[in-house]
């Protein structure tokens, strides 16, 4: 492949999208977490969710 046609700025967002989903995946001891990257509470399932899935 011709490395002059690639774009830089392409290959760090990339870059940065796979660290941001090693990051979330991988969150380290469950003790201590950020909480920007915790799970949300469960509330079962809403009707909301029954409606995009097609089972309303």
């Amino acid at each position: 492949m011709n490395t002059q046609s690639r774009l830089l700025s392409l290959d760090v967002f990339r870059g940065i999208t796979i660290a941001g989903m090693i990051l979330v995946n991988d969150a380290g001891d469950w003790g201590n977490v950020y909480p920007a990257l915790e799970h949300a509470p469960w509330h079962g399932v809403t009707p909301t969710e029954q409606y995009i899935s097609g089972k309303n």
